[in-house]
This record gives C-alpha cells, sequence and structure tokens, in this order.
C-alpha cells in the first residue's frame, strides 16, 4: 500500500522523545563496530548461534544478555537499537582485550544519517501515516540547541554538537517537514533537573530560589504563582518559537505540576496569565512575519483533575488561549464527553503513554490499546496522540512490545482500522507507572496532593467486595463496538476478573490456584495478586447491567464469565460483583485487582 492510497481520517500524533542515552550510545557506533569485527572475524546471519561455553568468544558474549542479538546485527550490517548499543558498552568494558576501544562520544565520528533513519523507521513505513510529530528534546531547563538564555545540556554528544554547529532540533524539524509531516516543539513545564545521567545544577534556580517550592520528594521545582519565573519561561519559549520553524507548540502539563500543593486552585489565574503570555508571544511574532505557530496544551484527563491542578480550563477556551487539547498521559479513561461540552470546535486527541504505562498495563498487546482507542474514538475524539511509543524496532528503551505499537500504527492508518478486530476493554487502576517517590502505588494509596496529573486518581480498581451477598461492587466499564448489531462475526466474549485474597491465602498452598502479575512498573519489581482458592469461581456472582451472569471457571488465576455480547450495550456499562453466599468471613475481603471484557472476532471475519 502507498501512502498516496491512505485514506485520511483521525489525526495520529506521535510525541518522540530524544532519547539521551540512546543517543549518546549511538556516538559510539563506529568504535562498537570496528571493535566486534576485530574481536569476532567470523561469518554470521540471523540464523547464527553460537553456544560453547568452554570457548572464551562464548563467554564474552554472554557478558551482557545483548551480545547474540548486537554482534548479529553488526555482523550482517543491521541496524540495531540505541538501547543495544549502550549495553555493548558495558560489554566492551568487561572484555579483557587491551585492544578494545574507549567511547569518546565524537561527532565527527557519527554517523546523522543513521540516527534520523533510526527516528523515522515506523513514520517511513509506508503502511503508516503518522500525520504530526512532536518533538520532546529536554526536560526544559537546559538547551539542546546554541542558546542565548540557557545552559547547554550537560550531555557530551550534545555539547559537541552544539560546539560543531549540529543544530539536532532544526535537523529533526526539517526531516518532519522533509516527509510532509507537521512538527510540533514539545515542553515539559515543569520537567525535573535529571536528563537521565544525575541531577544537574541549574543556575537560575540557584540565583532565584524565591521562585521554587518544595514538590514531591523534596525537588526544587518552579513556582508558576510567581510573575518574575513566569516571564523567565515565556522569554525561554520565545527564543525556540522565533529560531526554529516548528508549525507549534505544547505546554506538557503532565511533565510536573506548576503550583505548591494545596494552593492550585486558588492560585489558577497565574497560571491563565503564563498560558495568555505564550498566546500572546505567538500572535506577535505572526504579526512580525513568522508563520502562524498552533499552540497545543497537554491536560489531565479530567476536569476535575485540571481544577486539582489549577489550570481554568474553561477560561483558557472562552479566551481563545488554544488551538489544540491533549488530554491525559497514562490514562485508558478520559474524560472526553465533558471536554466537549466546554467546546465545539477544538480537536481533543487523548494521549497514551506505553513507558510509563496505566497501572498493570505496560506492554499490554494490541488487544488492549485497540480497546482503549475504540473507545476513545467512540466518544468523539479528534484523534490520538502517543506518547513514549516505540519510533522503531525496540527503540528507545528496549524491551518494549514495539510490534503493537506499529500494529496500532498501521490499523490508525485505515478508515474503520479497528472494525471487526479483538479487543479487550478494561477498567483503570489507581497509581503505579512510575516509581512510588513519584506517583503513589494502589497498594500503598494516599491521596497526592502535590498533583493530580498522572496519578489516575479517580480510577475504580483495586475495590473490595462488600461481604454482603445482598450488596454489589459496582463499576463501570466502556465498549466501543455494537456486539449486538455483529453478533453473527463474533467467536465468543468473556468478562475476567483478576481477585486478591486476604492474608489467609498464604495458607494450604496446595487449595491455592496460582498467582498471577498484577503490575510492573512502579513496584519495586512485579506485584502479584494474593492467590485465590481454586474453587473461588463458586463464591463470586457478577451482573452486566443488571444480568446475572452464569457458571464461573477458574482460568490461569482468573475468574472467568461466558458472555452473551448482546447484554453489552456500546458505550458504558455497569458491572456488579458480588458473593453469592455469606460464607466469607467478614475481616477477609476479597479485592478486584482487574476487571477486563474480551471480544473475539471470528478468524475469517477478522481476514476480511
Amino acid at each position: 500500500m502507498n501512502k498516496k492510497d491512505i485514506i485520511k481520517n483521525r489525526k495520529v500524533i506521535a510525541n518522540f522523545d530524544v532519547n539521551f542515552s540512546m543517543i549518546q550510545s549511538l556516538t559510539a557506533w563506529p568504535e562498537l563496530v570496528d571493535f566486534v569485527n576485530r574481536m569476532f572475524p567470523i561469518e554470521m546471519n540471523d540464523e547464527f548461534s553460537y553456544n560453547n561455553p568452554d570457548e572464551e568468544i562464548d563467554h564474552q558474549l554472554r557478558l551482557i544478555n545483548r551480545s547474540y542479538r548486537l554482534v548479529k546485527a553488526i555482523k550482517s550490517g543491521k541496524m540495531v537499537s540505541g538501547v543495544d548499543v549502550l549495553g555493548s558498552l558495558a560489554w566492551m568494558r568487561l572484555v579483557k582485550k587491551d585492544a578494545r576501544p574507549v567511547a569518546r562520544y565524537d561527532s565527527s565520528k557519527f554517523d546523522l544519517d543513521y540516527l534520523i533513519r533510526h527516528f523515522f523507521e515506523f513514520a517511513d513505513n509506508n503502511d503508516v501515516k503518522i500525520d504530526s510529530i512532536w518533538w520532546n528534546f529536554s526536560e526544559g531547563n537546559q538547551a539542546t540547541y546554541r542558546s542565548k538564555r540557557l545552559p547547554s545540556i550537560d550531555i557530551p554528544v550534545f555539547q559537541r554538537w552544539i560546539k560543531d554547529d549540529i543544530d539536532i532540533v532544526q535537523i529533526l524539524q526539517e526531516e518532519t517537514h522533509k516527509r510532509g509531516i507537521e512538527a510540533f516543539y514539545s515542553h515539559r513545564m515543569n520537567g525535573s533537573d535529571n536528563e537521565g545521567h544525575g541531577q544537574a545544577t541549574i543556575p537560575m534556580k540557584e540565583s532565584h530560589p524565591e521562585w521554587l517550592f518544595t514538590g514531591n520528594g523534596g525537588t526544587k521545582i518552579w513556582n508558576f504563582a510567581i510573575k518574575e519565573l513566569r516571564q523567565y519561561i515565556l522569554e525561554n519559549l520565545t527564543e525556540i518559537v522565533e529560531n526554529y520553524d516548528y508549525d507549534g507548540l505544547e505546554l506538557n502539563f503532565a511533565r510536573g505540576y506548576v503550583l505548591p500543593p494545596g494552593r492550585q486552585w486558588e492560585l489558577r489565574d497565574s497560571v491563565t496569565d503564563f498560558v495568555t503570555s505564550v498566546r500572546k508571544m505567538l500572535l506577535e511574532l505572526e504579526a512580525k512575519g513568522r508563520r502562524p505557530c498552533l499552540l497545543a496544551v497537554r491536560l489531565p484527563e479530567t476536569i476535575v483533575g485540571c481544577h486539582f491542578d489549577g489550570l481554568d480550563v474553561k477560561t483558557w477556551i472562552d479566551d481563545d488561549l488554544m488551538d489544540i487539547i491533549s488530554l491525559g498521559c497514562r490514562s485508558f479513561e478520559v474524560d472526553i464527553e465533558s471536554f466537549r461540552s466546554l467546546t465545539k470546535t477544538l480537536p481533543i486527541y487523548p494521549t497514551l503513554d506505553a513507558h510509563h504505562a496505566s497501572d498493570g498495563y505496560m506492554d499490554p498487546g494490541i488487544n488492549v490499546l485497540r480497546g482503549g482507542v475504540a473507545n476513545w474514538f467512540n466518544q468523539g475524539a479528534d484523534g490520538i496522540q502517543t506518547f513514549n511509543f516505540t519510533y522503531a524496532k525496540d527503540s528507545p528503551y528496549g524491551g518494549e512490545d514495539w510490534k503493537s505499537h506499529l500494529d496500532l500504527y498501521k490499523e490508525l492508518t485505515l478508515t474503520d482500522g479497528f472494525k471487526m478486530k479483538d479487543k479487550t476493554f478494561i477498567i483503570e487502576r489507581r497509581g503505579g507507572g512510575h516509581s512510588a517517590s513519584v506517583i503513589p502505588n494502589a497498594e500503598d494509596w494516599y491521596t497526592p496532593t502535590f498533583g493530580y496529573a498522572n496519578t489516575n486518581m479517580l480510577a475504580q480498581l483495586p475495590e473490595k467486595i462488600p461481604n454482603n451477598p445482598n450488596q454489589d461492587c459496582l463499576l463501570t466499564i466502556n465498549v466501543s463496538d455494537d456486539l449486538k448489531e455483529n453478533i453473527d462475526k463474533i467467536s465468543f466474549v468473556n468478562l475476567q476478573i483478576l481477585l486478591s485474597d486476604g492474608p489467609s491465602s498464604t495458607k494450604n498452598p496446595e487449595k491455592r490456584a496460582d498467582s498471577v502479575e498484577v503490575a510492573t512498573i512502579g513496584h519495586g519489581g512485579v506485584l502479584y495478586n494474593n492467590p485465590l482458592d481454586k474453587s473461588a469461581n463458586k463464591n463470586i456472582g457478577v451482573r452486566i447491567n443488571n444480568i446475572e451472569l452464569k457458571d464461573p471457571c477458574m482460568r490461569n488465576g482468573w475468574v472467568l464469565f461466558n458472555l452473551d455480547p448482546t447484554y453489552l450495550a456500546v458505550g458504558e456499562n455497569l458491572v456488579g460483583v458480588h458473593l453469592l453466599n455469606s460464607k466469607v468471613k467478614k475481616n477477609r475481603l476479597l479485592e478486584i485487582e482487574k476487571l477486563e471484557i474480551h471480544v473475539v472476532y471470528k478468524k475469517l471475519v477478522q481476514e476480511q
């Protein structure tokens, strides 16, 4: 399929993080290729495998997990991810050879064309239509370009580029436009001082401690209630818009809170003043001859969340301060309809973060991604924004489900690309997605008064089932597909519940189902449920839209109900989970960790 044959439908925005570790590691690529060729003067291809633990070569290959893939890629002339290269540097240091190279991060030896191919690998795929790329270059307090206002970012490769007049900010803008793709500059409103290599010293923070407040974890961050601070940030953004031909600017309020805890809504007018000044600056530059620069704002996924963080979105809409609204970050459940009630004209793009993911759903697979995005479209979203999705195979972070990301981009390219495709619809979990010092986890929940964004504070799960069989744990779940209309095309539908038992679940393990992974990132490893009794399905009842489901079974630690597709409505559905008898001890509450509805279509229908 050629891109000219693609039917444009909803807008697809990709927010790409210019990952510093990846770029820095790729500057070592020439030395690495030379090193590998000298170390392993053997022929290799994709089928090559080497397994002889008695030989030194095998020992060296196994010193890092990625060695086989890395060496095979280099020997066969293929690209690898920056994460592979970064891992290889540790491997090079471990290899006991006097001739091993030292990575000098020398930009004169760096293949910039390689980097460009890397960043645009998915965008250049003929089956993918990405309409806009929003480039995210730093935490916002240091410059990856030659700036008259900000200190250069203290990462060797960027400092060398700036010295050698290699402007990555301009290069990526031009490469994006060269492909006919819109380009935005994304600014983190209150990013950290950690650019991936430890805490940096920010001169203006040192000079003006009165411009700061203490954020979560004791960090010192900008206080947008201070007029002088707002002017300083405005002038930083003005420098970018004056010097670069980006189509738009994003103010990302999902990256850093901007007002002191407990006073956010009280001080909302100060943030409105800042957004107003940015809008005015853009219009003044346009009047002076710069082509129009759109203003996008990323907000929490609910109106009340905006209020919690001191963001007066209704006033911003009424005063025409924005051109684009981007919602949420790591939330599948986004209140598009409430924002749409405030504006009939502004495009609304919900955002999904694949790295700092919704709790329990990091790398969830294509069916969950389809279900979430299909729900957004059903609720009136004008498109979507992906954040921290891979832009090449296994990059930028490595280990992610890049295939699902690529498949999602391909399906978004097509009109009705999700129609008659398998989907999994989920209920959101609170917290997670980051370390517990940043966002509280559901199992150790507290109200994060420092800010609403990214916390999924209002999510429904986890939730306990009442001990009284006459009381339901009531939950809502959205389903985008009209299953009644397409019942002849459906293979099956089921509802699955993952429960945790009380502390007594550690007793009599032979009577227990296997424990199941609940979540990963942010939980200090892996969070598992407290396993259920193998016969727990006999005690659990579920009503969907007040229709009692029958004959549940246990499967892989989940309680599973087969579900008549006609029981489900398009949009919101009410789920009631209850006990079928009162024999469960009153001090032992079962807790719902996850609840999902799986829709599987007939294979022939999907192929057609």
